[in-house]
């Protein structure tokens, strides 16, 4: 990204912009909104595994390796689970 006030390149992550000391919009790894995301990719990575690959996908791209990476493997493992579950739930009726 880049700064509104000196046009200097920045890192997504950045606070303040390194050449003019203004503030950016950078999302923090420790700020509200990427725990929120975090706190959704490990729901839905458990509940609804195809958004939890997603999101778990987008928190990676946004250099929290390990959540993400985690939040994806736990998809996979929660797909595997859901679809044996509902295989023997559909069987069980017929």
């Amino acid at each position: 990204m880049f700064c509104k006030a000196c046009g200097n390149e920045v890192l997504n992550t950045a606070v303040i912009c390194p050449k003019c000391g203004s503030a950016t919009d950078g999302e923090t790894p420790g700020s509200p909104a990427a725990k929120s995301l975090i706190t959704w990719g490990w729901v839905t990575a458990i509940l609804f595994p195809i958004v939890g690959v997603i999101l778990g996908i987008v928190i990676t791209v946004k250099k929290n390796y390990g959540h993400g990476i985690g939040i994806i493997v736990t998809s996979l493992c929660s797909w595997i689970f859901w679809a044996s579950f509902w295989v023997g739930f559909l069987s069980a009726l017929n």
